[in-house]
């Protein structure tokens, strides 16, 4: 979803240009709480720590 997010807010800015960006507080606002949301995604920590619980609990990836 983060990929999506990010590919969504580059795809929109190359299609409107600055204008959006520097006109419409409502477009900045959205943009910005996307962004805000993407940055709260933290997959590789996340699959970072699952794996060191499945170590510690003896069990097998495979």
């Amino acid at each position: 979803m983060a990929r999506a997010a990010e590919a969504v807010v580059a795809e929109v800015s190359a299609a409107t240009g600055p204008g959006p960006l520097t006109g419409s507080p409502e477009h900045v606002r959205r943009v910005a709480a996307l962004q805000v949301w993407v940055r709260q995604e933290h997959a590789q920590r996340d699959a970072a720590a699952l794996g060191a619980a499945l170590l510690a609990a003896g069990e097998r990836p495979w």
